[in-house]
C-alpha cells in the first residue's frame, strides 16, 4: 500500500508539472488568430539567420498575427521582399512589386544590402566589397507612398544611408517626417583592434584621419559620418557612466508603458524631427565635458530622436536604430508569457542588446500592433 501511495503521489506531481509546463502553450493555442496584411522589406540578408527582420516576425507570430496572404504564421525565410540567400553561394531577389495594394502595415528595414564578401566569405571583419544588391530605390519609395492610405508604416535603421541615393532618401524622409544628418554610431563593449565586430574600414579611416593606428582599449561609442569621418567617445573619458540611453517623453512613457532610460548598445542614426513630427523617445549620450567639446566641433547634439511618429492620412513610426537585430530570438513562439519571462530573466549586458529587445522593442511593437484595426 505504501508503494501505491508513493506512486500516486509521483503521478500527481508529474501531472501538476505537465499542467504547469503545458498551460502557457495551451493558452496560446486557444487564443484567436488575427490575419493581417503586412509587407516586409529587408535587403540585408547575406546569410539565412534573417536577423534584420526575424525579431519583428517573431513578435507577430507570438501575438498570433497571421500572414493575410496565407493565413499562416510568418515564415522568416520567405515572407519578405529583398535578398534571399540560397545554398552554394546562390541567391534570389524578391523585388518589391509596383503595386502592393493598401496593406495594414509596411515594415521597411535595413536596405543597406548584400556585398560580395558578405555572401561568398565569412566577412566578420566587415570588409567593404562590391555591391550585389541594396539601397532603397526611388521606384520603391513611389510604391510605398502610393500604398499609404489609412494604414501604417514602420521604418527602421538602415534605410537612408548609402547605397540609397539622395532622391530616394528625401522621399523616405518626407514619409517619416525626419531628416538624417549623415551621422550614425554604435556602442562597442570592446574597442580593441582584436574585436572582430569593429570593421576594418573603421580602423583604416581612423588611421588616415588621426595619423595613428587604431590602438584603443576599453569600451565606447564610435560615430561615423557618410564622408567616413570617425569620432570615438571612450568610456570614462569622453563618455560617462550613462553611456547611451533611450528616454521616452511623458506621452511616450504613458502610452507605451515601457521601461524608461534603458541602455542601447547597437547601431543608431542621428536624425532630427520635422515640425509636425512627434518625438516619442530620444537617445541621450552621457558625454563628459571632453565629449561635449568634440561633439561641438562637429555641431552634433548629445540628445536626438530615437523613435518618432507622424499621424494624418497614415501613421508612421521611425526607429533610428537597429532595434530588431537580436541574437536572443527564441526558436519557438507559440507560448504565452514568453516575452514577460524573457523581460524578467534577461540581464543588461553591454555586449549585446537582448535586454533592450525584450524590455523596449518587443513591448513597443506589441503596443503598435494593437492599434491596427
Amino acid at each position: 500500500m505504501k508503494i501505491q501511495r508513493n506512486q500516486i503521489k509521483i503521478s500527481i506531481m508529474v501531472l501538476i508539472l505537465v499542467i504547469i509546463v503545458g498551460a502557457p502553450f495551451l493558452y496560446w493555442f486557444v487564443q484567436p488568430a488575427k490575419a493581417m496584411d503586412v509587407v516586409i522589406i529587408d535587403k540585408t540578408v547575406p546569410v539565412n539567420t534573417y536577423r534584420e527582420h526575424k525579431g519583428f516576425m517573431w513578435i507577430l507570430n507570438n501575438l498570433k498575427i497571421t500572414n493575410g496572404n496565407s493565413d499562416q504564421a510568418f515564415k522568416y525565410e520567405e515572407d519578405y521582399y529583398g535578398f534571399s540567400p540560397l545554398a552554394n553561394e546562390k541567391y534570389t531577389l524578391r523585388e518589391v512589386p509596383e503595386d502592393i495594394g493598401k496593406p495594414d502595415l509596411i515594415y521597411l528595414t535595413d536596405t543597406y544590402g548584400v556585398y560580395t564578401d558578405d555572401l561568398y566569405t565569412n566577412n566578420d571583419q566587415g570588409n567593404r566589397s562590391g555591391l550585389i544588391y541594396g539601397g532603397t530605390q526611388e521606384k520603391e519609395v513611389t510604391t510605398i507612398s502610393n500604398a499609404l492610405d489609412q494604414n501604417m508604416i514602420i521604418g527602421e535603421f538602415n534605410i537612408l544611408a548609402s547605397p540609397t541615393d539622395s532622391q530616394a532618401r528625401a522621399g523616405l524622409e518626407s514619409i517619416f517626417g525626419i531628416k538624417w544628418n549623415n551621422w550614425m554610431g554604435r556602442y562597442f563593449s570592446d574597442l580593441s583592434k582584436d574585436n572582430i565586430e569593429i570593421p576594418v574600414w573603421m580602423k583604416e579611416n581612423y588611421a588616415m584621419q588621426y595619423g595613428k593606428k587604431w590602438d584603443l582599449t576599453g569600451a565606447g561609442i564610435v560615430l561615423v559620418n557618410a564622408d567616413d569621418t570617425i569620432i570615438v567617445l571612450r568610456n570614462n573619458v569622453e563618455l560617462g557612466k550613462g553611456l547611451n540611453t533611450i528616454n521616452f517623453s511623458d506621452t511616450g512613457e504613458n502610452e507605451f508603458q515601457i521601461k524608461n532610460n534603458t541602455h542601447y548598445y547597437y547601431w543608431f542614426e542621428i536624425i532630427s524631427a520635422d515640425k509636425d513630427t512627434e518625438v516619442l523617445a530620444n537617445y541621450k549620450l552621457d558625454v563628459t565635458d571632453a565629449g561635449h567639446k568634440i561633439l561641438d566641433q562637429y555641431n552634433l547634439p548629445s540628445e536626438f530622436p530615437a523613435i518618432t511618429r507622424t499621424t494624418g492620412p497614415y501613421t508612421s513610426y521611425y526607429f533610428a536604430g537597429d532595434f530588431a537585430d537580436s541574437k536572443s530570438t527564441p526558436s519557438i513562439y507559440n507560448m504565452s508569457g514568453l516575452p514577460f519571462l524573457n523581460r524578467i530573466t534577461t540581464l543588461d549586458e553591454d555586449s549585446n542588446q537582448n535586454y533592450f529587445y525584450w524590455n523596449v522593442y518587443d513591448p513597443l511593437i506589441e503596443k503598435i500592433i494593437s492599434t491596427i484595426n
